[in-house]
C-alpha cells in the first residue's frame, strides 16, 4: 500500500506526463489516498485531462478536484457563441440521437439535458462538448432511458 506521499509523487508525476496538461499552476495534496487538485488551468478540456490522469494512479481512492478553469481573454467566448458551438458539435455527433440531448449555457457551464437509449451515447455528447472552447463546466443531466421502459409509458 502506497503512502500519501508516494501517491503525491505519482500523481504529479502522471501530471507531468500528460501532455494535455500543464502543471505549473495544479498543486496536489494527498490525504489517506484522496487526491486534492488545486490551481487553475486554461481549459475544461485540460481540468478533465488532470482529472483522469490523477484517477489512473494506482492507489488513489477518491478526487476531490478543486480545479478553476480561467479562460484567457482572447479564448472567452459569449454563452450565446458557447451554445450555438454545443448544438453544432451535438448535432454533428453520430452516436447522440438527433434532437434526443439539449444544451444550456450559463456563465461558460454547460448543463445537458434529454433522453437517450445507452449510456454510451450519453458520454458521447458530454465528450463533444468538452473540447470546445470557453466552456467552463458541464453538468450531464442526461437520463438514460430505454425504448422498452418509453413502451411501457
Amino acid at each position: 500500500m502506497k503512502t500519501d506521499s508516494q501517491l503525491q509523487r505519482d500523481v504529479t508525476d502522471e501530471l507531468e506526463w500528460e501532455p494535455a496538461v500543464h502543471t505549473g499552476e495544479i498543486a496536489v495534496k494527498v490525504m489517506q489516498a484522496v487526491v486534492t487538485l488545486d490551481g487553475e488551468v486554461c481549459t475544461y478540456a485540460e481540468k478533465w485531462s488532470a482529472e483522469q490522469a490523477a484517477l489512473r494512479v494506482s492507489g488513489v481512492k477518491g478526487l476531490d478536484d478543486k480545479l478553476k478553469v480561467n479562460i484567457a481573454d482572447a479564448a472567452a467566448r459569449t454563452d450565446a457563441e458557447i451554445s450555438g458551438a454545443v448544438e453544432s458539435a451535438l448535432e454533428w455527433c453520430s452516436t447522440v440521437p438527433e434532437e434526443a440531448v439539449s444544451a444550456q449555457v450559463e456563465e461558460g457551464c454547460v448543463t445537458l439535458t434529454g433522453n437517450v437509449d445507452w449510456q454510451f451515447q450519453r458520454l458521447a455528447a458530454v465528450d463533444c462538448v468538452r473540447h470546445l472552447h470557453g466552456v467552463t463546466g458541464i453538468s450531464d443531466e442526461i437520463a438514460i432511458e430505454t425504448m422498452a421502459h418509453r413502451a411501457r409509458l
